[in-house]
């Protein structure tokens, strides 16, 4: 499997969906209309509510749904299908509607977190994925809050990368939790009010290209940001790109082309998982060289323990009275 090619998740579903299909075309119940809705029967622990999540991936997975020749050969081969049932499918499109309750927002048991409206098939085969993207985000988000309301304004942090079930999970997971009510995650990445500090402070340099009299305070969710901060934000992902650039460079001396080297050096400096191509999931970096997996290594460091300490370690004036 190439990971960096973006995979169609249709047959990410259960086989008896697929056989209900069949039956709805054969039993003429393809073009009836049903409804589906998604909710649970009660909060686990007692919690009040739950926190909604992982619509976006829902919509995505809907809008890319189709079946490939491979797919269509797939069941052709378990004999089980009728061929008018494989020929509705090869252009197979979502037709119906989806209504749901935005991400973030309180949902309580046995309340509709999302209601399918379509056609018998088109409705059974997105069962599987609904649950799986629905239940699994809105489990973290729902953590995610009650940890964030128990710190009471402390800021938290997401650290379920190196736990998750793959790097999907690793991903949409700390999306919940940010959604939840995390600052941010642990993995060394640059972090989301950094970006919006240097994007806001960009914003107000053109602003003032334009207009040279022009006075302004760069605000992030209405509270203004000190320009020590805003000096600090933009040194940071000076200091991540030149690390991560340095560390591509390392490995590409090895002789691994730009998509292996790139790769190997984000996902140390993040710790975010496996690298791309030959350094995939299926793979490990132990082909390195040695000058490389210590670059790495040190990559590893500076992302897990914050990348400007570590840095101003190898500074003379760190270690002067």
């Amino acid at each position: 499997m190439k990971t960096q090619e973006k995979l169609n998740m249709t047959m990410l579903c259960d086989f008896y969906e697929l056989t209900m299909g069949n039956g709805y075309f054969k039993t003429g119940y393809k073009d009836r209309i049903t409804y589906f809705d998604v909710f649970f029967r009660r909060v686990p622990d007692n919690g009040g509510f739950a926190i909604a999540a992982g619509l976006e991936q829902l919509i995505e997975y809907i809008e890319n749904l189709h079946f490939t020749k491979e797919d269509i050969d797939y069941l052709r081969g378990r004999k089980l299908f009728d061929e008018e049932f494989l020929a509705y499918l090869e252009n197979f499109r979502f037709t119906g509607d989806i209504y749901a309750i935005p991400e973030g927002t309180p949902v309580f048991p046995k309340e509709p977190l999302v209601v399918v409206r379509a056609p018998a098939i088109e409705a059974q085969l997105i069962e599987t994925f609904t649950l799986l993207t629905i239940n699994h985000q809105s489990l973290i988000a729902t953590k995610a809050n009650r940890v964030v309301r128990a710190a009471q304004g402390r800021a938290v942090m997401e650290f379920g990368s190196r736990r998750a079930q793959g790097f999907d999970g690793a991903v949409y997971g700390a999306r919940a939790a940010y959604i939840g009510g995390c600052a941010g995650s642990t993995s060394g990445g640059i972090k989301i009010s950094r970006v919006a500090i240097l994007c806001k402070s960009l914003k107000r340099e053109l602003k003032r290209l334009a207009h040279p009299h022009h006075v302004s305070v760069l605000k992030v969710d209405g509270q203004a940001v000190e320009e020590r901060v805003v000096s600090s934000a933009g040194a940071f992902i000076a200091a991540y790109l030149l690390v991560l650039l340095a560390g591509a460079l390392v490995v590409s001396w090895d002789n691994y082309g730009f998509q292996e080297s790139f790769a190997a050096s984000l996902t140390c400096i993040s710790n975010v998982g496996p690298g791309l191509g030959i350094l995939g999931p299926m793979e490990n970096f132990s082909i390195l060289s040695p000058l490389s997996k210590l670059v790495l290594s040190l990559e590893m460091l500076m992302g897990r323990l914050e990348l400007m300490p570590l840095l101003a370690l190898f500074l003379g004036s760190t270690w002067r009275d």
